[in-house]
């Protein structure tokens, strides 16, 4: 449907038209959106009768399907989010089991668990820091070079939310190999044990 966005002046020379005050009956209109506060719609029932008022936030929800489409978006993100966090988890873990003797041998050497712990934070934060930050240029990328029919909206915020949220899984995920660290006995990770 087409909105018209209009300021309060505006929109108030348009009421007699609207209403048919003026006995001209003007174009039919459905929707008028307007800029004011809460002030200005309280004001608009009283002006023109049969008129509903409602926030955007409230007009947005109102369309049909929107809720739902909404929700399923949700719920792909969320999914989304869980997945990463398996992945991360089992990279790390993997890179944990290959490298097992070297950690034995470290510990052997006096390096503690607490030590070897924050080794890998530290490594986790920087790959993942990195992988983030290319996928974000990446994105931004491909939002410059795709046709301005193509409603793609890139916003800031979102990709820094998310990219915290990725950062947060794969410290979670990296727990699993600090148990694994944690658990590593010197002398049967360097194979000296009987």
């Amino acid at each position: 449907m087409p909105v018209i966005y209009a300021p309060l002046a505006l929109w108030q020379r348009m009421q007699p038209a609207v209403s048919g005050a003026s006995g001209t009956d003007g174009p039919p209109i459905s929707a008028v959106a307007i800029q004011g506060g809460t002030a200005a719609a309280a004001r608009i029932p009283l002006a023109v009768p049969g008129v509903e008022v409602g926030s955007r936030a409230a007009v947005i929800q109102g369309i049909p399907g929107y809720a739902q489409e909404t929700s399923s978006l949700t719920m792909i993100q969320g999914f989304l989010v869980v997945i990463a966090a398996l992945i991360v988890a089992a990279f790390f873990y993997v890179l944990t089991l290959q490298k097992t003797a070297q950690f034995g041998v470290l510990k052997v050497l006096g390096a503690g668990t607490a030590f070897l712990g924050r080794d890998l934070i530290g490594q986790v934060l920087m790959l993942t820091a990195s992988a983030v930050a290319v996928g974000a240029m990446l994105a931004v990328g491909v939002a410059q070079i795709l046709p301005s029919g193509i409603p793609f909206l890139l916003e800031r915020q979102l990709v820094a939310m998310y990219g915290g949220i990725l950062l947060a899984v794969a410290l979670l995920g990296a727990l699993i190999s600090l148990r694994r660290i944690a658990a590593i006995d010197a002398l049967t990770a360097i194979g000296r044990a009987d």
